[in-house]
Protein backbone atom coordinates (compact mmCIF):
# COMPACT_ATOMS: atom_id res chain seq x y z
CA UNK A 1 0.00 0.00 0.00
CA UNK A 2 2.88 2.38 1.07
CA UNK A 3 4.70 1.71 -2.63
CA UNK A 4 1.27 2.45 -4.32
CA UNK A 5 1.05 6.05 -2.51
CA UNK A 6 4.71 6.35 -3.16
CA UNK A 7 3.98 5.71 -7.02
CA UNK A 8 1.04 7.76 -7.12
CA UNK A 9 3.19 10.84 -5.08
CA UNK A 10 5.72 10.43 -7.65
CA UNK A 11 3.27 10.06 -10.68
CA UNK A 12 0.65 12.40 -9.94
CA UNK A 13 -0.06 14.22 -12.72
CA UNK A 14 -0.24 10.67 -15.24
CA UNK A 15 -2.51 9.68 -12.84
CA UNK A 16 -4.44 12.33 -12.64
CA UNK A 17 -4.90 12.64 -16.64
CA UNK A 18 -5.37 8.42 -16.78
CA UNK A 19 -8.66 9.01 -14.34
CA UNK A 20 -9.45 12.09 -16.65
CA UNK A 21 -9.72 9.57 -19.85
CA UNK A 22 -11.51 7.04 -17.68
CA UNK A 23 -14.33 9.18 -17.10
CA UNK A 24 -14.36 10.09 -20.32
CA UNK A 25 -14.10 6.71 -21.51
CA UNK A 26 -17.00 5.45 -19.10
CA UNK A 27 -19.56 8.54 -19.79
CA UNK A 28 -18.90 7.79 -23.47
CA UNK A 29 -19.68 3.77 -23.26
CA UNK A 30 -22.93 5.14 -21.26
CA UNK A 31 -24.00 7.14 -24.23
CA UNK A 32 -23.59 5.33 -26.92
CA UNK A 33 -25.70 3.00 -25.06
CA UNK A 34 -28.21 5.12 -24.65
CA UNK A 35 -28.59 6.10 -28.13
CA UNK A 36 -28.48 2.89 -29.68
CA UNK A 37 -31.04 2.13 -27.18
CA UNK A 38 -33.26 4.88 -28.02
CA UNK A 39 -32.30 4.05 -31.76
CA UNK A 40 -33.77 0.40 -31.36
CA UNK A 41 -36.68 1.49 -29.79
CA UNK A 42 -37.59 4.27 -31.89
CA UNK A 43 -37.11 1.12 -35.16
CA UNK A 44 -39.27 -0.97 -33.50
CA UNK A 45 -41.77 1.54 -33.35
CA UNK A 46 -41.71 2.50 -36.74
CA UNK A 47 -42.53 -1.40 -37.77
CA UNK A 48 -45.12 -1.43 -35.24
CA UNK A 49 -46.71 1.20 -36.55
CA UNK A 50 -46.22 0.40 -40.60
CA UNK A 51 -47.66 -3.20 -39.65
CA UNK A 52 -51.05 -1.38 -37.92
CA UNK A 53 -51.63 0.87 -40.51
CA UNK A 54 -53.70 -0.83 -43.36
CA UNK A 55 -52.00 -0.71 -47.32
CA UNK A 56 -53.07 1.68 -49.65
CA UNK A 57 -55.96 0.33 -51.42
CA UNK A 58 -57.05 -2.42 -48.88
CA UNK A 59 -60.58 -4.32 -49.58
CA UNK A 60 -63.38 -1.61 -48.32
CA UNK A 61 -61.06 1.32 -47.58
CA UNK A 62 -61.54 4.94 -48.53
CA UNK A 63 -59.46 5.74 -51.65
CA UNK A 64 -57.63 9.22 -52.29
CA UNK A 65 -60.46 10.24 -54.84
CA UNK A 66 -63.41 9.76 -52.60
CA UNK A 67 -64.37 5.52 -54.13
CA UNK A 68 -64.28 2.35 -52.31
CA UNK A 69 -61.97 -0.01 -53.52
CA UNK A 70 -63.23 -3.15 -53.85
CA UNK A 71 -63.38 -6.92 -52.67
CA UNK A 72 -62.09 -9.56 -54.08
CA UNK A 73 -65.10 -11.16 -54.98
CA UNK A 74 -66.73 -7.94 -56.71
CA UNK A 75 -63.83 -7.52 -58.84
CA UNK A 76 -64.08 -11.19 -59.70
CA UNK A 77 -67.89 -10.34 -60.28
CA UNK A 78 -67.24 -7.67 -62.45
CA UNK A 79 -64.13 -9.59 -64.51
CA UNK A 80 -67.33 -11.87 -65.76
CA UNK A 81 -70.23 -9.62 -66.26
CA UNK A 82 -72.34 -10.58 -69.51
CA UNK A 83 -73.69 -8.01 -71.76
CA UNK A 84 -77.00 -8.05 -70.11
CA UNK A 85 -75.66 -6.88 -66.46
CA UNK A 86 -73.35 -4.11 -68.50
CA UNK A 87 -76.93 -2.87 -70.07
CA UNK A 88 -78.39 -2.80 -66.46
CA UNK A 89 -75.16 -0.98 -65.55
CA UNK A 90 -75.48 1.82 -68.56
CA UNK A 91 -79.68 1.72 -67.50
CA UNK A 92 -78.63 2.72 -63.35
CA UNK A 93 -75.85 5.05 -65.05
CA UNK A 94 -77.69 6.87 -66.94
CA UNK A 95 -79.42 9.65 -64.86
CA UNK A 96 -80.33 10.01 -61.13
CA UNK A 97 -82.59 8.21 -58.81
CA UNK A 98 -84.67 10.41 -55.98
CA UNK A 99 -87.59 9.54 -53.68
CA UNK A 100 -89.22 12.12 -50.95
CA UNK A 101 -88.78 14.94 -53.41
CA UNK A 102 -85.30 14.77 -54.07
CA UNK A 103 -84.40 14.46 -50.44
CA UNK A 104 -82.80 10.77 -51.06
CA UNK A 105 -80.83 10.54 -53.95
CA UNK A 106 -78.42 7.97 -55.62
CA UNK A 107 -76.04 8.09 -58.49
CA UNK A 108 -74.26 5.15 -60.23
CA UNK A 109 -71.10 4.67 -61.85
CA UNK A 110 -69.37 1.73 -63.46
CA UNK A 111 -68.55 -0.17 -59.61
CA UNK A 112 -69.42 3.17 -57.32
CA UNK A 113 -72.73 4.81 -55.97
CA UNK A 114 -73.29 7.81 -54.26
CA UNK A 115 -76.30 8.07 -51.95
CA UNK A 116 -77.23 11.49 -50.28
CA UNK A 117 -79.46 12.08 -47.84
CA UNK A 118 -80.71 15.76 -46.90
CA UNK A 119 -77.13 16.87 -48.99
CA UNK A 120 -74.84 14.54 -46.90
CA UNK A 121 -73.21 11.91 -49.34
CA UNK A 122 -71.55 8.50 -48.92
CA UNK A 123 -70.02 7.04 -51.32
CA UNK A 124 -69.98 2.73 -52.06
CA UNK A 125 -68.74 0.30 -53.98
CA UNK A 126 -70.93 -2.62 -55.74
CA UNK A 127 -70.79 -5.44 -57.58
CA UNK A 128 -73.56 -6.94 -59.61
CA UNK A 129 -73.47 -10.86 -57.98
CA UNK A 130 -76.50 -11.94 -60.06
CA UNK A 131 -79.22 -10.61 -62.56
CA UNK A 132 -82.93 -12.40 -63.47
CA UNK A 133 -84.71 -9.56 -65.61
CA UNK A 134 -88.03 -10.68 -67.37
CA UNK A 135 -91.58 -8.78 -67.77
CA UNK A 136 -94.47 -8.28 -65.46
CA UNK A 137 -98.29 -8.79 -65.98
CA UNK A 138 -98.79 -5.46 -66.89
CA UNK A 139 -95.95 -5.85 -70.04
CA UNK A 140 -93.15 -3.77 -68.19
CA UNK A 141 -89.55 -4.77 -67.88
CA UNK A 142 -88.65 -6.07 -64.05
CA UNK A 143 -85.51 -7.33 -62.59
CA UNK A 144 -84.55 -8.71 -59.56
CA UNK A 145 -80.82 -8.26 -58.72
CA UNK A 146 -78.25 -9.42 -56.00
CA UNK A 147 -75.62 -6.56 -55.05
CA UNK A 148 -72.48 -7.00 -52.88
CA UNK A 149 -71.47 -3.63 -51.85
CA UNK A 150 -69.36 -2.06 -49.18
CA UNK A 151 -71.74 -2.91 -46.22
CA UNK A 152 -72.83 -6.06 -47.51
CA UNK A 153 -75.06 -8.46 -50.02
CA UNK A 154 -78.54 -7.09 -50.86
CA UNK A 155 -81.51 -7.78 -52.95
CA UNK A 156 -82.47 -4.74 -55.60
CA UNK A 157 -85.77 -4.65 -57.47
CA UNK A 158 -86.07 -3.08 -60.32
CA UNK A 159 -88.89 -2.18 -62.85
CA UNK A 160 -89.46 -0.57 -65.65
CA UNK A 161 -92.75 1.63 -67.11
CA UNK A 162 -94.41 4.13 -70.02
CA UNK A 163 -97.36 4.82 -67.60
CA UNK A 164 -100.87 4.04 -69.49
CA UNK A 165 -100.87 4.41 -72.88
CA UNK A 166 -104.47 5.46 -72.97
CA UNK A 167 -103.62 8.36 -70.95
CA UNK A 168 -101.14 9.59 -73.50
CA UNK A 169 -98.31 8.39 -71.17
CA UNK A 170 -95.30 8.64 -73.10
CA UNK A 171 -92.59 9.24 -70.18
CA UNK A 172 -90.49 6.33 -69.45
CA UNK A 173 -90.39 5.79 -65.77
CA UNK A 174 -87.99 3.24 -63.85
CA UNK A 175 -87.59 2.83 -60.01
CA UNK A 176 -85.21 1.07 -58.08
CA UNK A 177 -86.55 -0.51 -54.05
CA UNK A 178 -84.18 -2.45 -51.26
CA UNK A 179 -85.12 -3.17 -48.33
CA UNK A 180 -81.20 -2.72 -46.76
CA UNK A 181 -79.50 -1.37 -49.62
CA UNK A 182 -80.27 2.55 -49.37
CA UNK A 183 -80.97 4.86 -46.53
CA UNK A 184 -84.99 4.20 -47.15
CA UNK A 185 -86.54 0.98 -46.99
CA UNK A 186 -88.61 -0.77 -49.73
CA UNK A 187 -89.27 2.97 -51.13
CA UNK A 188 -88.97 3.57 -54.86
CA UNK A 189 -86.41 5.85 -55.71
CA UNK A 190 -87.23 6.98 -59.00
CA UNK A 191 -85.78 7.86 -62.47
CA UNK A 192 -88.04 9.32 -65.20
CA UNK A 193 -86.26 10.55 -68.34
CA UNK A 194 -86.04 14.20 -68.35
CA UNK A 195 -88.34 16.32 -70.27
CA UNK A 196 -85.86 18.69 -72.94
CA UNK A 197 -87.52 22.00 -71.28
CA UNK A 198 -89.39 22.52 -68.38
CA UNK A 199 -92.38 24.17 -68.83
CA UNK A 200 -92.30 27.83 -67.06
CA UNK A 201 -95.31 29.10 -65.98
CA UNK A 202 -96.42 32.74 -64.60
CA UNK A 203 -93.67 34.61 -65.22
CA UNK A 204 -94.14 38.53 -65.74
CA UNK A 205 -92.50 40.58 -68.03
CA UNK A 206 -91.22 42.30 -65.03
CA UNK A 207 -89.56 39.71 -63.15
CA UNK A 208 -88.11 38.44 -66.55
CA UNK A 209 -86.17 41.81 -67.28
CA UNK A 210 -84.38 41.56 -63.58
CA UNK A 211 -83.23 38.14 -65.05
CA UNK A 212 -81.67 38.61 -67.60
CA UNK A 213 -84.51 40.23 -69.86
CA UNK A 214 -85.32 36.66 -71.92
CA UNK A 215 -86.86 33.46 -70.02
CA UNK A 216 -84.83 31.32 -72.50
CA UNK A 217 -81.85 31.10 -70.57
CA UNK A 218 -83.82 30.66 -67.49
CA UNK A 219 -86.06 27.58 -68.82
CA UNK A 220 -82.29 26.50 -70.15
CA UNK A 221 -81.03 26.37 -66.56
CA UNK A 222 -83.69 24.83 -64.73
CA UNK A 223 -84.18 22.03 -67.40
CA UNK A 224 -80.73 21.33 -66.84
CA UNK A 225 -81.05 21.57 -63.13
CA UNK A 226 -84.12 19.31 -62.97
CA UNK A 227 -82.63 17.20 -65.13
CA UNK A 228 -80.31 15.52 -62.65
CA UNK A 229 -81.85 16.69 -59.53
CA UNK A 230 -85.57 16.34 -60.03
CA UNK A 231 -86.48 14.14 -63.41
CA UNK A 232 -89.85 13.70 -63.10
CA UNK A 233 -90.25 17.48 -62.93
CA UNK A 234 -92.37 18.84 -66.16
CA UNK A 235 -93.67 22.33 -65.07
CA UNK A 236 -92.23 25.23 -62.98
CA UNK A 237 -94.59 27.43 -61.31
CA UNK A 238 -93.13 31.17 -60.20
CA UNK A 239 -94.13 31.73 -57.09
CA UNK A 240 -94.65 35.88 -58.06
CA UNK A 241 -92.43 36.47 -54.85
CA UNK A 242 -88.93 38.94 -55.82
CA UNK A 243 -86.55 40.29 -53.15
CA UNK A 244 -83.53 42.30 -54.42
CA UNK A 245 -80.23 42.64 -53.03
CA UNK A 246 -78.90 45.30 -54.23
CA UNK A 247 -75.93 46.13 -52.50
CA UNK A 248 -74.57 42.10 -53.68
CA UNK A 249 -76.16 42.21 -56.92
CA UNK A 250 -78.93 39.37 -55.76
CA UNK A 251 -81.92 38.40 -57.08
CA UNK A 252 -84.12 35.38 -55.31
CA UNK A 253 -87.08 34.15 -56.53
CA UNK A 254 -88.61 30.93 -55.91
CA UNK A 255 -90.77 28.24 -58.48
CA UNK A 256 -92.90 25.25 -57.61
CA UNK A 257 -92.06 21.87 -59.62
CA UNK A 258 -94.74 19.58 -60.32
CA UNK A 259 -94.91 15.97 -59.13
CA UNK A 260 -96.09 13.28 -57.16
CA UNK A 261 -95.76 15.87 -54.42
CA UNK A 262 -95.19 19.53 -55.12
CA UNK A 263 -91.31 21.00 -54.80
CA UNK A 264 -90.76 24.47 -53.64
CA UNK A 265 -87.49 25.58 -55.48
CA UNK A 266 -85.23 29.05 -54.68
CA UNK A 267 -83.62 30.59 -57.60
CA UNK A 268 -80.93 33.12 -57.24
CA UNK A 269 -79.93 35.19 -59.98
CA UNK A 270 -76.52 36.39 -59.98
CA UNK A 271 -76.48 40.07 -61.27
CA UNK A 272 -72.93 40.46 -62.41
CA UNK A 273 -72.32 37.14 -63.97
CA UNK A 274 -75.71 36.45 -65.10
CA UNK A 275 -75.61 32.92 -63.36
CA UNK A 276 -78.54 31.38 -62.04
CA UNK A 277 -78.20 28.99 -58.83
CA UNK A 278 -81.30 26.56 -57.80
CA UNK A 279 -81.90 24.94 -54.27
CA UNK A 280 -84.25 23.44 -52.70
Amino acid sequence: MDKIRSFMAEHRAAALVAVFLLIVFVGGSAMSAVNVANHRAQEAASQEGEQGQPAGGQEGQEQQDGSVSLTDSQSAAIENYDDATRDFISTLSSSVWSANSGRYTLRFENDQYTETVDGETTQHSYAILRLDGGMDDAGNDVATVAVETDTGTHVLTYANSTGNPADGATQVTSTLASSSMFALKDVPYERADAVENITVKGLNSEVTNLVGGSPDELTVELSRWCAVHYPTATEATWNQVVSIDWENGVISTGFTLNGESAVNLTVVYLMDSGAFEFSY
